[in-house]
């Protein structure tokens, strides 16, 4: 995953109801009862702002409208609710070995 890029995380899991699903990620569903986690990152190139009238002074965010649509993604699969995140990643963590003043030094 990107460093602050935005995600949608959801569970997906084959419903019967609505047919045969085959596979997911070229894997066999040999249980139908699985359970996966499926991240959708929001695409970062694309403006959040999405206008939704004529007029252009309506808009939605991208990722609500990605969630909205998101049963076309998995049209056979029973889906549960999407959820935001982000990932913040910061590689130049610098431990500092800070010495009290009043205790005595160790070496």
């Amino acid at each position: 995953m990107s460093n602050l890029s935005l995600n949608i995380g959801l569970t997906v899991e084959h419903d019967p109801v609505r047919g045969q699903t085959g596979s997911l990620i070229g894997e066999d569903l040999d249980d139908e009862a699985t359970v996966r986690f499926v991240r959708i990152k929001v695409p970062p190139l694309t403006p959040r702002l999405v206008p939704v009238n004529e007029g252009g002074f309506k808009f939605t965010l991208l990722e609500e409208l990605i969630e909205a649509n998101i049963h076309s993604l998995f049209a056979s699969m029973r889906l549960s609710k999407g959820h935001l995140f982000r990932v913040t990643r910061d590689a130049d963590v610098e431990i500092r070995d800070d010495k009290a003043a009043d205790s005595p030094g160790i070496d």
